[in-house]
């Protein structure tokens, strides 16, 4: 366990393994504010964990360092939540030559199922 500064002011606390984040921690993002708290893996975030904003939060999994699966977006200063899942798709991406195949890249999209107000305890 430790804590470690990067150049551009982004800090990580948590666990590490070969030094790269693996296990818990938690992401701050200097320019912005926004952190991730949860597991890493290789490097990545991987499995549960919640991405925190100014104005949102997005729970739920992450797989290759991006919302995977099932989730649901936070929006605690209207009081209400979306749940929903990422759904990955293949896109093609042209490349510069034309006797090459187009490489395909993944690429995550939120698919919303329901709106729902905030239940406080």
């Amino acid at each position: 366990h430790g804590k470690y500064s990067y150049v551009n002011g982004d800090t990580y606390e948590g666990e590490w393994n070969n030094h790269t984040r693996h296990g818990q921690g938690v992401y701050t993002y200097a320019q912005t504010g926004s952190q991730y708290i949860g597991t890493w893996k290789d490097g990545k975030r991987e499995g549960g964990g919640e991405w925190i904003h100014k104005n949102h939060k997005y729970v739920g999994g992450f797989a290759n360092d991006q919302p995977h699966g099932e989730g649901k977006y936070v929006f605690s200063h209207i009081s209400c939540e979306q749940k929903g899942e990422y759904v990955t798709h293949e896109v093609p991406q042209n490349n510069e030559e034309e006797e090459d195949e187009p490489t395909i890249i993944t690429v995550a999209k939120w698919k919303s199922r329901s709106i729902h107000p905030l239940v406080t305890a």
